[in-house]
């Protein structure tokens, strides 16, 4: 992460907290032996090892798709209180 072309920026929250990151690969390089999967599939792998950190950290309770903490995102905006 500290290799030339990578930038990170933290994105802060309106309490000054920084959880997350962007993070900015601008032709960097790394050695062929540090490569995970085909050259020119970086993009597939990237999002193959997001989606596997979404389902892991989502949990067994996890909202369903479409909802927001299980609730229909369509209800939830109408301001009712549940």
């Amino acid at each position: 992460m500290d290799q030339p072309g990578i930038t990170v920026r933290p994105l802060r929250q309106i309490t000054g907290d920084a959880e997350f990151s962007e993070v900015f690969l601008d032709d960097t390089t790394i050695d062929d032996s540090l490569r995970l999967g085909p050259v020119g599939e970086g993009w597939r792998v990237s999002t193959s090892v997001l989606m596997n950190e979404r389902r892991a950290v989502s949990g067994s309770g996890a909202a369903l798709p479409g909802t927001v903490s299980g609730r229909s995102v369509k209800r939830s905006s109408s301001g009712t209180r549940h």
